[in-house]
């Protein structure tokens, strides 16, 4: 089936539709048969069928699949785009977790509060101007304990929306962390991520290509200082990136 574009008032009413009916109606419909499994009734949903659910409202056709390097917890490094990094981003992951601004807990409630009650697959912080080090290092510690417990932590590493095709600066902060808690991390990026949902720009396309890639692993027991490390794990990014962002 050919892909499906709208624009302008049409995809005004297809993003509400996918934010009110799909994320939420899936996260309602699966907490109640997480509940109803807690009885005997039926058998728990599985974070894997909460995703897929998720994406077969946007019908995206995966042309390509990149393979994650390890089973271990790690932390991710991926590129923000839009609201489809929410689905898109994750699914390609084993065990993944997003870390998110508050702001969008209040945005995606009740579907926010119910995935990270069924799934634990969410972190939640506060994002401010100024510097608060109690809240940072809280950030970090939850981090940190999601990929000892063998999650992979989603970090947008740009530190922002990033829709230009223009790479921007790489923060340094949760890569440190990696390097300083000897955490392994890769890069996962989702290739023509635009396409799918444009909440900015009003545009939504039902059926369009998308393509994963990863790096590989980067350990920080194989860099003798944080400088070497980093200098690696800009290595990987620009090399996913050369890749998801062909001309």
């Amino acid at each position: 089936m050919a892909p499906r574009r709208y624009t302008g008032p049409l995809a005004a009413f297809w993003i509400f539709l996918l934010v009110a009916w799909g994320l939420n109606a899936t996260a309602i419909s699966m907490g109640i048969k997480t509940v109803l499994s807690r009885l005997g009734l039926c058998k728990a949903p599985t974070h894997m069928e909460f995703l897929q659910a998720l994406m077969a409202f946007l019908q995206p056709v995966i042309v390509e699949r990149g393979k994650p390097p390890s089973d271990e917890g790690c932390i991710v490094l991926c590129n923000h785009v839009n609201w489809a990094d929410f689905v898109l981003d994750i699914v390609f992951l084993p065990r993944g977790v997003f870390v998110s601004r508050n702001a969008l807990y209040v945005v995606f409630w009740p579907a926010s509060f119910l995935r990270d009650w069924m799934f634990s697959d969410m972190i939640f912080f506060k994002r401010s101007k100024t510097v608060n080090s109690k809240a940072k290092q809280d950030l970090y510690d939850r981090v940190a304990q999601k990929c000892q417990d063998g999650r992979h932590v989603i970090v947008y590493a740009e530190g922002t929306r990033n829709n230009t095709g223009v790479q921007k600066p790489l923060k340094v902060g949760l890569i440190k962390l990696a390097y300083e808690r000897g955490i392994p991390l890769y890069v996962s990026m989702v290739a023509n991520k635009e396409a799918i949902v444009d909440e900015k720009r009003l545009s939504v396309t039902f059926g369009a290509e998308v393509r994963n890639a990863m790096s590989g692993l980067v350990r920080p027991g194989d860099h003798a200082d944080f400088a070497s490390f980093l200098k690696a794990a800009q290595g990987a990014w620009d090399g996913v990136w050369a890749r998801t962002h062909k001309s």
